[in-house]
C-alpha cells in the first residue's frame, strides 16, 4: 500500500509567514500603545480605511486627517492593483 501522506507534517511556509506577520504587527501595535501610555500622550485623531469589494472606503478625523487618509487610500489602491496583477498572472499560468 502506498503512503499518500509523504509530505512533511506541520504548517506550510505560507501559513507560517502569515502567522509571523500577524504577530509582528500585533507586537508593534502593542509596543506603540505602551510607549504612548508611558509618555502620557493622548489621541487626537484617527484614520480607518476598509476595502469593500473593490473600493477603498475611508473615514478620518483629527489633525492632518485628510492628508493621511489620501495617502492610505492610495496605498490601498496600489496594493489592490498589485494583487490583481499577481492573481491574473497565476490564472494565466494555470490555464497553460
Amino acid at each position: 500500500m502506498v503512503d499518500m501522506y509523504e509530505e512533511e507534517a506541520g504548517l506550510s511556509l505560507g501559513v507560517k509567514l502569515f502567522i509571523l506577520g500577524f504577530l509582528l504587527i500585533f507586537t508593534g501595535a502593542l509596543l506603540l500603545m505602551i510607549a504612548q501610555a508611558a509618555r502620557g500622550g493622548g489621541v487626537s485623531g484617527g484614520v480607518v480605511v476598509v476595502v469593500f469589494p473593490f473600493i477603498p472606503v475611508g473615514v478620518a478625523w483629527g489633525d492632518y486627517a485628510s492628508v493621511i487618509l489620501v495617502v492610505l487610500t492610495v496605498i490601498a489602491v496600489v496594493l489592490m492593483i498589485i494583487n490583481m496583477i499577481i492573481v491574473y498572472r497565476r490564472l494565466r499560468e494555470v490555464e497553460r
